[in-house]
């Protein structure tokens, strides 16, 4: 098939049909076009979802590390089930109501966030805890330490 060059091309989503995709490499994609419709729109999501998470979430959550460090040993962001987590772990171990409220409000503000629509996230402090006791709840492989506090 001869290649054209042209600025774009329409595709009618309700005419149906394939298309045939060739990136650089030529390793070629043959899709319907409503499976092409679907890939762009999870295409743009993953872009903006990127975006939310590396301009907007990092951040707020450093920020607010920085406002709570002399509290922090230190924290991390890890992926759980439905979604990420920010686990804060204490400098102390004795409870303390204040940081906790601040924790629960930085999740709410997160939460209701509409530069951020595309973050699931909960937030959990845990208090001064061994290495070991730490693991449970981290993603060994989708993990990253957003603070030491020392």
């Amino acid at each position: 098939m001869p290649q054209v060059e042209t600025g774009y091309i329409q595709l009618d989503y309700s005419r149906g049909g394939k298309v045939t995709v060739t990136p650089a490499d030529q390793d070629r994609f043959v899709i319907t076009i409503q499976e092409a419709v679907a890939a762009c729109r999870g295409g743009k999501e993953l872009l903006e979802y990127r975006s939310q998470f590396v301009e907007g979430l990092v951040p707020a959550l450093k920020d607010w590390l920085a406002s709570h460090r002399k509290k922090v040993r230190t924290a991390y962001l890890t992926i759980r089930d439905g979604g990420l987590l920010f686990l804060v772990v204490r400098k102390e171990a004795a409870c303390d109501g204040e940081f906790t409220d601040d924790l629960t409000e930085l999740e709410a503000d997160i939460a209701t966030d509409s530069r951020l629509n595309l973050i699931r996230m909960d937030a959990l402090a845990l208090p001064d805890v061994s290495d070991g006791s730490l693991k449970s709840f981290l993603n060994p492989v989708r993990m990253k330490e957003l603070a030491d506090a020392e």
